[in-house]
């Protein structure tokens, strides 16, 4: 007797994958939708049994479906205004994502002493979940990384995987529809307008952002994020902040991160760790060891004394600010550029103050366009794409990839335009080299 398929996930990427993978492993069949014909994208849930169906999200036969479906797992880069979901809605399925998946797969076998510590952020997400991690890792606890980096948790679980630590980034996307999760920590960084794409205006981002503390136990905030709740009228009552040095103990002799933004970071991780049990011994050990992560202001190498640093998961100009904030700007090449998601939404003269006092600014892509006529600046020249990009640069500067726009107007993803700045540096070495072999000089 075929069993009633009674999930259905949206979105056949990455986190639908590791959903499908953990339905398998409850013996779940689903249904599958995306938004092109499934022979493309179908190999992706090979492993799924012949109970499971894969269609088009426009295919008229999905209605019928939704007479048996409970759940509709959303891939989270498709909103709950998508007309297939609020039509669900309306037949009274319950929207969730892949981690609500997860905690409900988990509940009967949650131990006790396990917890659940969500980081949310405009900027500086990736590097204090990571920190968080490394740290308690570091000190011999078991760890979970994900969320919205690395490995899903249905992934994860559905391999067996157990952890005494659960540290998860949570996107605005992920916070929408979860509802299952309950984190023993939920922890908001900072905030800073973005993804107009998607929220019809700050307040409904503002909005996404706050379900962290609905989830959470102990609501952790740091103290910026102090006037941005009084900017939205919301009460700051039961939130916890950091009131003193975390690392008032801990020597930043080997501390490899710059700016003042990843001290900010290291600071909350090092309160998170120590409400969870750690020493300052414990901590130091983890500082002295943890290495910048990728694509966010990281060393890629040098080129005659000039070096190179790639930070594409900038996709704001709050975070290429920090960035900048780690370097003099007076001997500094910055390469900026990206997706313009809403011209409206550009403030200009934050654009200037951020970039007037660096000594050469290279913009590209869909911000190049935007940008040229407006930028009275005689420090910047532009390129209407990336792969356009050509400079001599300063033997005395640092050159510091930070766009500060999304990366879809030319890449896939950030990592892809991440890739692209190390293949430019790359090419720039061979370059280099080439040229330093043709020099008389060289054989000095």
């Amino acid at each position: 007797m075929t069993k009633k398929i009674i999930y259905s996930v949206l979105g056949p990427g990455v986190s639908a994958v590791g959903a499908a993978k953990l339905l398998k492993k409850m013996n779940e069949p689903c249904l599958i939708l995306g938004d092109k014909d499934p022979a493309l994208w179908s190999d992706s849930f090979s492993f799924l049994d012949k109970y499971s169906v894969f269609l088009r999200q426009d295919d008229e036969k999905v209605d019928n479906f939704l007479n048996n479906l409970q759940y509709l797992i959303l891939s989270p880069g498709i909103s709950r205004t998508h007309k297939l979901v609020v039509h669900a809605v309306s037949r009274g399925v319950e929207i969730i994502n892949e981690i609500d998946l997860a905690v409900m797969y988990l509940a009967e076998k949650r131990d006790e002493g396990q917890k659940f510590i969500g980081v949310t952020g405009s900027n500086g997400k990736t590097t204090t979940v990571s920190l968080i991690n490394h740290l308690l890792s570091s000190a011999g606890k078991k760890t979970f990384l994900g969320g919205n980096i690395g490995t899903p948790l249905s992934s994860f679980v559905s391999e067996g995987g157990k952890a005494d630590f659960y540290i998860l980034e949570l996107s605005s996307f992920q916070l929408e529809t979860l509802s299952k999760l309950k984190l023993n920590y939920g922890i908001w960084l900072n905030f800073t307008p973005t993804h107009e794409e998607r929220y019809k205006n700050v307040k409904d981002y503002f909005l996404a952002k706050l379900k962290i503390f609905e989830l959470s136990n102990k609501k952790v905030m740091s103290s910026s994020m102090t006037e941005v709740f009084n900017d939205f009228k919301q009460t700051t009552e039961d939130l916890i902040s950091p009131k003193t040095n975390q690392l008032e103990n801990i020597s930043l002799k080997n501390w490899k991160l710059k700016g003042d933004h990843n001290l900010e970071n290291l600071q909350m991780a090092a309160f998170i760790s120590k409400n969870l049990g750690l020493t300052d011994l414990q901590i130091q050990k983890g500082v002295d060891n943890f290495s910048p992560l990728e694509f966010r202001v990281q060393k890629i190498g040098a080129i005659n004394g000039v070096n190179f640093f790639n930070d594409s998961k900038s996709t704001n100009i709050e975070s290429t600010k920090k960035a900048i904030s780690g370097f003099n700007p007076q001997k500094l090449t910055l390469l900026i550029g990206g997706k313009v998601r809403d011209e409206s939404l550009v403030n200009l003269n934050n654009w200037v103050e951020a970039i007037k006092e660096v000594n050469d600014v290279i913009i590209f892509g869909e911000a190049a366009n935007y940008f040229k006529g407006k930028l009275n600046l005689k420090n910047c020249s532009f390129f209407d794409s990336f792969s356009k990009v050509n400079f001599s640069f300063n033997t005395e500067n640092n050159v510091l990839f930070s766009p500060g726009f999304p990366s879809f107007d030319e890449f896939k993803n950030y990592i892809e335009r991440g890739e692209a700045f190390d293949n430019f540096f790359e090419n720039l070495q061979k370059n280099q080299n080439i040229k330093n072999n043709n020099d008389p000089r060289s054989e000095e």
